[in-house]
């Protein structure tokens, strides 16, 4: 290749870097609803039956219509339908924390009242070991 040919190449890459900087962009956007939508399917499945009617159909339209985003292709509607599913997403998993664990109760960090008793029978030591002379 020649030097003329080379130069050719590197500007017709930098002509060419922000439309490859705008598509890397959109396919992260769809693969990350994509993958927001399976683990909303795979969230309601699994605990489906902890939520009342209708915020499970809420869920239900709301991952329909991001699925139609989806195939839009569209990077605006994809970007504001995984917004709309994150949202919805955090807000039963905080609906759903509420309902497991009682009020006055305390969650899993600093929990005393769950944690293993203490067995009574353990003797704190220290082991050393002593070289014998042959």
């Amino acid at each position: 290749l020649s030097s003329d040919e080379i130069e050719r190449m590197v500007n017709e890459a930098k002509s060419h870097a922000t439309e490859d900087t705008t598509r890397r962009e959109a396919i992260e956007k769809r693969n990350s609803l994509d993958t927001m939508i399976y683990q909303a399917e795979k969230s309601l499945a699994e605990n489906g039956e902890n939520l009342d009617a209708a915020d499970k159909q809420s869920m239900e339209e709301l991952l329909k219509g991001a699925k139609e985003d989806l195939a839009s292709e569209e990077p605006a509607k994809i970007d504001a339908a995984l917004q709309r599913v994150e949202a919805e997403m955090h807000r039963l998993a905080e609906k759903l924390y509420k309902t497991q664990a009682p009020a006055g109760e305390a969650g899993p960090v600093g929990d005393e009242q769950n944690a293993a008793p203490a067995d009574e029978d353990v003797i704190d030591a220290e082991y050393t070991e002593e070289k014998q002379d042959s």
